[in-house]
C-alpha cells in the first residue's frame, strides 16, 4: 500500500512537482528489482551450478518469493 500511495503522498503532503515525484517514486521499485534480479539470481545460479537445485526448483522459488512480495505490497 505504501508504494502505491507514495506518489500521492509526495504530491499532496510534501509538495513535490510531478517530474520530481516520478523519479523519487521509482526508487523503491528499482531497489527491489536490483536486489531480486542481481543478488537472488546470482545465488540461484551458483546453487544450480553446484547441482544442489534444478531449473524447476529455481523457477518455483522465484515465483514463491514474487508472490510473497505481492501479498505484502
Amino acid at each position: 500500500m505504501l508504494l502505491v500511495e507514495l506518489p500521492t503522498y509526495m504530491k499532496a503532503i510534501l509538495s513535490f512537482n510531478i517530474s520530481q515525484n516520478a523519479g523519487l517514486s521509482a526508487i523503491p521499485y528499482v531497489c527491489l528489482w536490483s536486489i531480486f534480479s542481481i543478488i537472488w539470481s546470482n545465488r540461484l545460479d551458483w546453487a544450480k551450478s553446484k547441482g544442489w537445485i534444478t531449473t524447476t526448483t529455481v523457477r518455483k522459488l522465484s515465483t514463491a518469493i514474487g508472490m510473497c512480495h505481492n501479498e505484502h505490497a
